[in-house]
């Protein structure tokens, strides 16, 4: 495994581990494709967007490898339109964990 970012929680917690398989790109390189909206294409007061990650993201949590299907990962938006790896590089994630209080 490889770490892609150390993320904060989002109410509180962390630092956890963004993980994915080890290739021979960059952990970013693909992560390019997703795209985040800009906050006026969702509402104008929305503050982040929620989502759950891609499957070959895990969480590296306490020592412990939670899957996909274990956490979320919260976005904060922009008034423009951003990529998740810029996101990621601009430390706009944070993990999400079901029964968080959302």
């Amino acid at each position: 495994m490889r770490t892609v970012k150390e993320l904060a929680g989002f109410w509180s917690g962390g630092p956890y581990s963004l993980i994915r398989p080890s290739r021979g790109t960059n952990p970013l390189t693909y992560l390019a494709d997703i795209r985040i909206p800009a906050r006026k294409e969702i509402h104008p007061l929305a503050s982040f967007i929620l989502f759950a990650p891609p499957s070959d993201l895990f969480l590296k949590v306490n020592g412990e490898t939670l899957d996909d299907d274990h956490f979320y990962l919260a976005v904060l938006l922009e008034d423009y339109l951003m990529t998740f790896a810029e996101a990621l590089q601009k430390d706009r994630v944070y993990a999400l964990f079901p029964g968080d209080g959302l």
